[in-house]
């Protein structure tokens, strides 16, 4: 309730203090949103906002490993490897998420992370211009704004955990003794997620009205 209040009053005051981009008139694509408040969106988003910060972990410990000469062992316990899941080391499904060996693999898998924001929940963000970034809410229309069609923060992990699942077992079965690392197997099942989404939600006629 004070944060409705809150919320409110800033978008009377023309989002002052709330929001310094974008002004009025402009798209605001999930990608930007950590930009313009982290704080709703980590408040909204919990999940993907948890995966984002372990992504970078990862990458952190892996460099840790480099300087140490080993220490932790992070790519010796975090990659799909076909005879360590034989041995029943099933973590790897989901560690091996959180191992990239090259900034710019994580780099990519970070974009489609943050684009795919949406599918969790959309934040209740003020804008510049006073508006809000979520359909319907707010004093001030905004035309370019999102509607509330997010699955939750328990589906979303259960989609994460899924495509992870999935993106291991594949590579397994392309190479059995290959070692496979990285998000891609997540980016692509939320961005899967979010083309489903958008088309039962323009496939139900929902965005003729306000959501």
């Amino acid at each position: 309730e004070f944060q409705f209040h809150v919320n409110a009053l800033a978008e009377q005051t023309h989002g002052t203090g709330v929001s310094w981009w974008p002004p009025s008139g402009i798209n605001c694509p999930p990608m930007f949103w950590v930009f313009m408040d982290w704080r709703a969106v980590f408040n909204d988003c919990p999940v993907l906002s948890c995966y984002l910060c372990l992504l970078l972990a990862g990458l952190l410990l892996r460099k840790v490993e480099e300087f140490t000469g080993g220490v932790p062992q992070w790519t010796r316990v975090a990659p799909v490897f076909g005879p360590a899941l034989r041995r029943g080391e099933v973590w790897r499904f989901v560690s091996f998420t959180f191992l990239h060996l090259q900034f710019l693999d994580l780099f990519h898998n970070l974009l489609a992370l943050v684009d795919a924001l949406d599918v969790e929940g959309t934040p209740s963000i003020v804008l510049g211009d006073g508006s809000n970034l979520k359909c319907g809410l707010g004093a001030k229309p905004n035309l370019s704004c999102y509607p509330s069609i997010g699955i939750g923060s328990g589906h979303t992990l259960g989609v994460a955990l899924l495509s992870a699942g999935i993106g291991g077992m594949a590579s397994t079965w392309l190479s059995f003794r290959s070692v496979f690392a990285g998000a891609s197997g997540l980016g692509f099942g939320l961005s899967g997620a979010i083309v489903a989404l958008y088309a039962l939600y323009a496939g139900a006629e929902l965005d003729q009205s306000t959501s």
